[in-house]
């Protein structure tokens, strides 16, 4: 006859044995329940990736973004001398989704650009002056726009700052150096230094699996002949005063038609950039007196990679 510690401990050792015998079942089980592959998982697989992507992007992601262009180059002196032509843009920088909604959405992209370009003058003369110009700067693209689950549409408001260098080669021109300076005074002082200049552009960007973006944009470049600090900071200033009226009177739209609101934004940025530039054109910091400065139109496809 068992004593009574030896009948405790054998319930004790049954009831182990029991308990790993059920948790076995348990795991061998559900090794089997998940391998089939009609097993209805209870979360949707794609929307978890989706989620796990945004918020990737919410905290920014490299991009590498390649824009190619047709430049219409502008300057009294000139006229209708420059000749439209061609450039190709690469930017670096990093894309972030600041808000992501079941209708709206609302991203942006900063970073670094580089461009090449030339400007063609055409004066009548043996064979065409060129003048290589290099632009390097700083630009910051806001996009808003509606949310289609995958694709993303969007209006494009960008805001950038550049310095411009421009090289005169003698060995490829007809027209040596001091003849150029002599003959077009203006332009002669873009050849000197570096030059400060400032880009606004508005237009659509399409989204892809919020990967592979189409940019589609008409751009406004002003290159100032000198930099006048107080009159340029003034000048900004009145224009970013501008912007933020504007952008009050989008979120104002936005809560009475939300779905009309990236519309009017695209509307209303485009039509002042447009307008600012015009009044630009002739003074470089307006409303102060101020030189001419170059200006550029330009109309531009780009194509975007986020990775």
């Amino acid at each position: 006859m068992l004593n009574f510690n030896e009948a405790k401990m054998k319930n004790s050792n049954q009831i182990t044995y029991f308990a790993k015998a059920l948790i076995t079942l348990i795991f061998f089980n559900n090794v089997y329940i998940f391998s089939q592959d009609s097993l209805k998982f209870p979360f949707d697989e794609k929307k978890i990736k989706s989620l796990i992507e945004t918020k990737r992007l919410s905290t920014g992601a490299p991009t590498i973004a390649i824009y190619g262009s047709m430049n219409y180059f502008g300057l009294n002196q000139f006229g209708k001398s420059f000749q439209p032509n061609e450039s190709f843009k690469i930017k670096l920088g990093y894309s972030m989704l600041k808000r992501f909604e079941k209708i709206l959405m609302e991203s942006q992209f900063s970073g670094i650009d580089f461009e090449m370009t030339n400007l063609i003058l055409n004066e009548k003369l043996e064979k065409d002056i060129i003048v290589d110009l290099i632009n390097f700067g700083v630009s910051l693209d806001r996009n808003y726009g509606y949310n289609y689950d995958n694709i993303f549409i969007s209006s494009n408001k960008n805001f950038g700052i550049f310095w411009t260098e421009m090289d005169y080669s003698e060995k490829s021109n007809i027209l040596p150096l001091d003849n150029l300076i002599s003959s077009y005074p203006k332009f002669s002082k873009y050849l000197d230094e570096t030059k400060f200049g400032k880009l606004t552009a508005d237009g659509i960007s399409i989204t892809f699996y919020k990967k592979f973006n189409m940019h589609f944009n008409y751009e406004l470049l002003n290159i100032y002949p000198a930099y006048l600090f107080w009159k340029q900071t003034g000048s900004i200033m009145i224009e970013f005063a501008a912007w933020a009226l504007i952008e009050e009177f989008i979120k104002e739209i936005e809560k009475t038609s939300p779905k009309l609101a990236p519309i009017m934004s695209l509307a209303l940025n485009a039509g002042f950039s447009r307008a600012y530039f015009e009044i630009r054109k002739n003074k470089m910091a307006w409303p102060f007196k101020s030189r001419e400065p170059l200006n550029i139109l330009k109309v531009t496809i780009g194509i975007s990679y986020i990775f």
